[in-house]
């Protein structure tokens, strides 16, 4: 009787001990042959964070699922900046369709910007369960709350394009102030997009404003968000009004936006 136990007992323990060694080896954080590659897009984000609360920024990459589909949301506990002074207040993992072996995954994280000074990064550090890391580039990164541009001389005026396939603009802001509005020009956060308009347009007191640029700077990137900072002087002073955000390239289709990251 007691040999018939020990067997039984030896028994379960290594059923117990298959169970295991199945589950680490089906679980992506413990297995070797199951690495999560992810590639981001060139994704540029250059953004003014208005709400104390933060904003939600868009960061697009691919999943290379050709020998194994792992359900990144189900997986990722953890996102940061590596640059403290922009804090991750949330975030979440939205998987697309899978194109040409390649999952699209967009990382939409909620940020806030903890100091009053211009912040920039271009990495993202991720936790895969709570011990397994890895830190990626995704592209560039500039962000700024909203304190010190001007909210009082303008505001956006019928139909405001949020979204459009390429980098420009097509918008109507309306002059609320009782001055007339020269020097205008275009730019953003990071400095590397600007237009400057013709001497002899300028917007009238209680006018609307028809801005519309073609295209404007010279990089191309995958994936944008930007900001549009509207500089102007009214009676010889300069202020600058930061413009709703503007997304570029977010209405492709998911097959579309996959090619554009592997290519």
């Amino acid at each position: 009787m007691f040999i018939r136990k020990r067997l039984l007992f030896l028994y379960f323990a290594l059923a117990a001990l298959l169970v295991l060694a199945m589950i680490v080896a089906g679980n992506p954080v413990f297995s070797k042959d199951k690495e999560i590659k992810l590639e981001f897009a060139d994704n540029f984000i250059s953004y003014v964070i208005d709400d104390e609360n933060g904003a939600v920024l868009n960061l697009f990459a691919v999943q290379d699922v050709w020998n194994k589909n792992v359900a990144l949301e189900n997986l990722i506990t953890s996102v940061q900046f590596e640059n403290p002074n922009i804090e991750v207040v949330d975030f979440k993992v939205d998987s697309g369709m899978v194109h040409q072996g390649y999952k699209l995954v967009n990382f939409q994280v909620t940020a806030r910007v903890l100091t009053g000074e211009l912040e920039r990064e271009n990495k993202l550090k991720i936790w895969y369960g709570d011990e397994k890391t890895a830190t990626y580039r995704f592209g560039e990164l500039v962000v700024q709350n909203g304190a010190g541009f001007e909210k009082g001389h303008f505001e956006p005026a019928r139909s405001y394009t949020a979204s459009v396939p390429s980098l420009g603009l097509d918008m109507r802001i309306k002059n609320t102030s009782g001055q007339e509005a020269d020097g205008l020009e275009i730019e953003d956060l990071s400095g590397d997009i600007s237009h400057q308009f013709e001497d002899d347009f300028k917007i009238g007191p209680r006018e609307v404003g028809h801005i519309e640029v073609d295209g404007f700077g010279e990089t191309e990137y995958d994936f944008a968000m930007i900001t549009p900072i509207f500089s102007y002087s009214l009676a010889g002073e300069e202020y600058r009004y930061n413009m709703p955000g503007v997304l570029y390239g977010m209405t492709l289709s998911d097959e579309d936006k996959i090619e554009k990251i592997i290519e």
